[in-house]
């Protein structure tokens, strides 16, 4: 039986439910939840209408979500938090952490503020958590080229199976709750917002245009990008990058996890020419629709997997980026 009955998952950039593992560590804590947003003027007033436009949509995409169970209040997250967590008598606050300069100090005041209740920090709106990925010698990185091969190897966590069903959400009190401002005209074309506008986004672009992405995204008049910036900055999709969701065709001989999430290349045996030296992996069953491409360091038995690019087509009898293999590989 958990020690507590009710506990707040304070909402900031993880406008999701998904992948969520702070949403899971209040799932662990107690049975009951209130969901909290604060609209906090220090972020909000300096905000300009397209991001205005963008967050009030997300909010409401959360809200629906959650069956209408996001309290959203308005004012100084130093004062509106504990308040909330007092008022439904809870003895934890459930956050990501945040590492923007704001954030750890707004978040250090919460904490102060909280007293005897706790602010629980789990996850961050990133794949790996800033500060994690380090020199040998304990330093921050300061050139891109060696952090981003460090930053592979260190690699991350699993999407976390989080989802609305796993906690009783308390309906907000009339009282406390504040309206979503009405949205200002944002000069400019949006994304849909929310969680599931940005899964759709991502489907997308991986079915359409990222077998084609290292050519069209520098062709401005092409839709050769992905276009989920909105989406990642909000954190309303997964935190975690999307090529461990693919699946490399396997055959007899293969071995080791999916580059680049595991913690080793996996070696193949099995292999098939393409033209100009290229060798490719095959498989011995029909590939999945997000098959991942991957190219060999030679045709030689036991050859090592070197990397994966979108430009490169599986050993497909017929493929095509829209609807992956659809035939068995060679």
């Amino acid at each position: 039986m958990t020690a507590e009955e009710t506990t707040v998952l304070w909402f900031r950039r993880d406008l999701r439910l998904g992948d969520h593992p702070a949403l899971l560590a209040a799932a662990d804590a107690a049975p009951s939840a209130v969901a909290l947003f604060v609209l906090d003027d220090r972020l909000w007033l300096p905000s300009g209408s397209p991001r205005r436009v963008f967050l009030i949509g997300c909010l409401r995409a959360l809200r629906e979500a959650l069956g209408g169970r996001l309290l959203v209040r308005r004012g100084d997250p130093v004062e509106v938090v504990p308040d909330t967590a007092r008022r439904f008598g809870a003895r934890s606050v459930h956050v990501s952490s945040d590492h923007a300069p704001y954030g750890r100090a707004r978040d250090e005041r919460v904490a102060a503020a909280l007293g005897d209740i706790r602010l629980v920090r789990t996850g961050s709106p990133y794949a790996v958590t800033p500060g994690r990925v380090r020199k040998a010698d304990g330093e921050p990185y300061r050139v891109f080229t060696p952090f981003s091969r460090a930053w592979l190897a260190h690699g991350w966590r699993a999407p976390a199976e989080s989802g609305p069903e796993l906690l009783d959400w308390l309906a907000p009190p009339s009282d406390l709750a504040t309206e979503l401002p009405d949205p200002p005209e944002p000069g400019a074309q949006l994304p849909a917002p929310g969680e599931a506008a940005a899964e759709a986004a991502w489907a997308k672009f991986r079915d359409d245009a990222l077998h084609d992405y290292p050519r069209d995204r520098d062709r401005p008049a092409v839709p050769g990008t992905s276009a989920l910036s909105a989406y990642l900055h909000s954190a309303a999709c997964t935190r975690a990058p999307r090529w461990p969701s693919w699946t490399p065709p396997r055959g007899p001989g293969c071995s080791g996890p999916s580059w680049p999430g595991g913690s080793s290349t996996p070696t193949c045996s099995g292999t098939a020419r393409k033209p100009r030296g290229r060798t490719w992996t095959a498989s011995s069953t029909p590939c999945p629709r997000t098959a991942a491409r991957k190219r060999t360091a030679g045709s030689r038995p036991g050859a090592t997997a070197a990397r994966v690019t979108p430009s490169w087509t599986p050993a497909c009898a017929s493929y095509s980026p829209r609807a992956g293999c659809t035939t068995a590989c060679a």
